[in-house]
């Protein structure tokens, strides 16, 4: 099957549900066929084969198609940030088997409620692998796969204990009861294999820390490293575990990159652009993502992307000249200065903090532009990154839903620095 990326709201990344792995598997090949000019209603059809070869087992079609019957009874609970409140959805609303050569399909139709939280997403979403969803084998894992990629810009998730059990099911909000009650069992059920499995299939590593208020364990802190396409390098070596009195921390071994100039999200860009895109050579490459901001080079690849499957776009390369060109003042050549590169990968510390500040605010409390414009014109960057680093700390210790992170932090930003928003 042909690698794509899936795109998703961010209030279903962080949706309260339980589905088994197939089941999940047939909700990633639905949403990557979808196109931001479907109509609601049309149907979609899933390989029964296909989801064979990524369980690696046999399937039967009476379990493919009863797994997909599932998700029209089996909702999912959002927190929908403009209405305040949590909503129940179905994934599908109907699912039966094809007709005649079709008879090794399931034809399948998304939910109507659901529709709108899949399509022309223009802020807010979740951007991951369809192959490395697929690939992977535990129900949690892949779930972890999506919680960790929306945050994978900045580096940094953060979530209480129980909102993250509530997320992946382990945790009925109606009756309380809840599964993998000691700690070590969650970790070892849950976050461990997760952690295996994403460093072998994805291009995301992570770390966690986990904090206790009293006795007991109630807060987590994943660390997040993107590299995408190194899976050649993420083999039988797992990452281990260091336990700690305070806290429990795991890190996963340092991988040893073949572009020692380029770190961290520069890389990932430029292997994104060259190896799994293919979009341009290396050489246009190196100048895009060392003169191009970090910060903005992911979201003009995004948007790229899914303009060229819409056929609003075609030619990469000459969209990146374009920037190149326009980063350059419009007469200059391709060739980067060396001095002003030097200037793009180190600034001044205000200018970095600021950046941070301002990522932070899109990426963690899905603030948009404007207002992030109006925040940091406001305040100094030293004073916004002490302030975020404090609602992050309050947020950790209540109950505020992922979803109303913004207002809360909008709220605050009122109440104590009296800003015009």
């Amino acid at each position: 099957m042909e690698d794509k990326l899936i795109k998703q709201h961010n209030f279903l990344t962080t949706a309260r549900y339980e589905m088994s792995a197939l089941e999940k598997n047939i909700v990633y090949m639905l949403i990557a066929q979808l196109d931001d000019v479907d109509p609601w209603g049309a149907k979609y059809e899933v390989s029964i084969r296909t989801l064979q070869e990524k369980k690696g087992v046999r399937v039967r079609r009476e379990r493919a198609l009863s797994a997909a019957k599932k998700l029209i009874s089996r909702g999912i609970t959002i927190y929908h940030e403009d209405q305040k409140e949590f909503i129940s959805i179905a994934i599908l609303s109907s699912a039966n088997y094809g007709q005649g050569d079709k008879k090794d399909y399931l034809i399948l139709e998304f939910d109507r409620k659901l529709f709108p939280f899949l399509v022309n997403l223009k802020q807010r979403f979740t951007i991951y692998r369809l192959q490395a969803a697929l690939e992977l084998k535990s129900k949690y894992s892949k779930r972890m796969y999506e919680m960790l990629s929306q945050f994978k810009d900045t580096g940094i998730m953060r979530t209480s204990l129980k909102e993250l059990k509530t997320r992946l099911g382990l945790i009925d909000v109606d009756t309380g009861e809840e599964r993998y009650t000691e700690f070590k069992l969650f970790t070892g059920k849950v976050l461990d294999v997760a952690q295996r499995e994403l460093a072998q299939h994805t291009e995301i590593l992570f770390s966690y820390t986990a904090r206790k208020t009293g006795k007991k364990y109630t807060d987590l802190e994943f660390k997040i490293s993107y590299a995408p396409l190194l899976r050649e390098s993420k083999k039988a070596n797992t990452p281990t575990q260091n336990v700690s009195v305070e806290s429990i921390s795991s890190s996963p071994k340092k991988e040893k990159y073949p572009y020692p100039d380029l770190k961290g999200e520069a890389l990932g860009h430029y292997l994104r652009l060259t190896r799994e895109l293919g979009w341009l050579d290396k050489k246009t490459a190196y100048k895009v993502v060392t003169s191009i901001p970090i910060l903005h080079l992911g979201n003009h690849i995004d948007r790229l992307y899914f303009n060229i499957r819409a056929g609003k776009a075609r030619d990469p390369s000459e969209f990146f000249k374009a920037l190149l060109a326009e980063k350059n003042g419009g007469a200059k050549s391709f060739e980067i200065n060396k001095k002003s590169e030097k200037k793009e990968i180190f600034p001044d510390a205000e200018a970095s903090i600021r950046g941070v500040c301002c990522r932070k605010l899109a990426i963690e409390f899905d603030v948009d532009l404007f207002m992030i414009s109006r925040i940091s014109t406001q305040m100094t960057p030293n004073t916004l990154r002490d302030f975020l680093d404090k609602i992050s700390e309050e947020i950790t210790h209540t109950e505020i839903p992922e979803g109303a992170k913004g207002n809360y932090l909008l709220k605050r930003l009122k109440e104590e620095f009296k800003i015009l928003l």
